[in-house]
């Protein structure tokens, strides 16, 4: 893209030194196959980008990184343009009728819709079972308020967290239900400074991620690094991904006294009801990747 943007730049550069009775008309023709390219690249740089930023769980908008790959490419056009436009004789109007068209597009950015149902607004959803609760829980990664894109359902803003960049919930508190936690103390031993070392073994239950979560306090060492948190109220969390079908095993060095509380998310593959259930709170215009969270708490001596 450089020396494509080097040629066209050069080539009008010459045509001006050596054949100054060349029209502005024939210099901008001269550019045309420049701004053809550069346009292609910005638009291939945004049909990349725009898919994947609603799917990186960065926690933060990919809204100014889009914004300024359309700014470089108009930067990059106007410096190709900058010598055709100073031998029109007439750079203020040229600039004035430049601006006008940018003020243009930039209304007719504001009133039309920014999706569609062939580019739907993506929302991450989960339907979260366990801990005497059912709720929905979605989450969205753009400056779109997230209200505007669900139909007829109530949703009770929540904090996003690491998660997205807005998240809201919508649920039922149910009565507490006799779930097998599926996790055993395989040993348990004592270790220096008052600690113990438990060796856990979490059964998947045929999901296909497990999340496991360990209060802060309680945690000295893992076999696994320690992972970073968002907050430092969070619970170390260690997402096991195709968990072994017979248990995955896991160490850990507890501090403190008492029994520790350990946090299981199972993540499932949702039914065709649990997805005809989201697909029918969201508009047309939004599409929902939907995941089925199990949890349950089981405590460690």
């Amino acid at each position: 893209l450089l020396v494509w943007l080097a040629v066209g730049a050069a080539v009008v550069l010459l045509v001006r030194m050596f054949l100054p009775r060349v029209g502005v008309a024939a210099q901008w023709m001269l550019l045309v196959p420049v701004l053809v390219v550069l346009g292609q690249f910005v638009a291939c740089l945004l049909a990349f980008f725009v898919p994947v930023a609603s799917r990186m769980a960065l926690g933060v908008t990919f809204g100014p990184v889009i914004a300024g790959l359309v700014g470089l490419g108009s930067v990059a056009a106007m410096w190709l343009g900058a010598g055709p436009l100073m031998a029109s004789g007439a750079p203020r109007r040229v600039l004035g009728a430049a601006v006008c068209v940018g003020g243009a597009g930039c209304l007719a950015l504001a009133l039309l819709p920014v999706y569609d149902a062939e580019h739907p607004k993506r929302i991450r959803a989960e339907w979260q079972e366990g801990l005497e609760r059912e709720r929905w829980f979605l989450v969205d990664e753009d400056n779109l308020p997230l209200q505007s894109a669900l139909r007829g359902v109530a949703c009770a803003e929540v904090p996003a967290g690491w998660r997205g960049d807005e998240a809201c919930e919508t649920g039922v508190a149910r009565a507490p239900a006799e779930v097998p936690p599926g996790v055993r103390v395989v040993s348990a031993r004592e270790a220096a400074g008052g600690r113990r070392t438990v060796t856990l073994e979490v059964e998947a239950q045929g999901a296909f991620a497990m999340d496991v979560s360990v209060p802060v306090a309680s945690v000295a060492a893992w076999t696994s690094p320690l992972p970073a948190l968002y907050s430092p109220d969070d619970p170390y969390t260690v997402r096991v991904l195709a968990p072994p079908v017979d248990g995955w095993t896991t160490t850990l060095t507890l501090q403190g006294q008492g029994p520790v509380p350990v946090l299981v998310e199972r993540r499932y593959l949702p039914t065709e009801a649990q997805q005809a259930g989201v697909e029918a709170m969201v508009q047309p215009w939004t599409t929902a990747d939907l995941v089925v969270v199990k949890a349950v708490r089981a405590w460690v001596p």
